[in-house]
């Protein structure tokens, strides 16, 4: 089934440049910044590494502090429980970030 809006295209584009090693999923939200969006229960946590689970959020880099990053690592502490949550945003699929995808995300661009 194809994505059905931009923010799920980018969600399949993260998934396809990590090559299926993680879990992607679509964790796109409002809150103002990363801290509010783990403690919301916005974002999964990393599930380790029988089970890696990567939050994808559109709307990371409107988030306070977060303008030109491409991905976040957030560890929440709980008792003797340490809880690790992986955060990327648009710009992880970016030309000039840190992974390509196969296809550019613009036409106007040479690959």
């Amino acid at each position: 089934m194809p994505p059905d809006s931009r923010k799920d295209q980018f969600a399949e584009l993260v998934r396809e440049a990590t090559g299926g090693s993680a879990t992607i999923l679509q964790s796109t939200n409002g809150q103002a910044n990363v801290p509010a969006a783990v403690q919301s229960g916005s974002y999964v946590e990393y599930g380790g590494i029988d089970n890696p689970q990567v939050n994808f959020d559109m709307n990371f880099n409107a988030k306070s502090g977060m303008a030109g990053a491409y991905g976040y690592t957030r560890a929440v502490s709980q008792g003797t429980d340490i809880r690790l949550y992986v955060i990327l945003g648009p710009l992880s699929v970016n030309e000039s970030g840190p992974s390509l995808p196969r296809w550019p995300l613009t036409t106007n661009k040479p690959m």
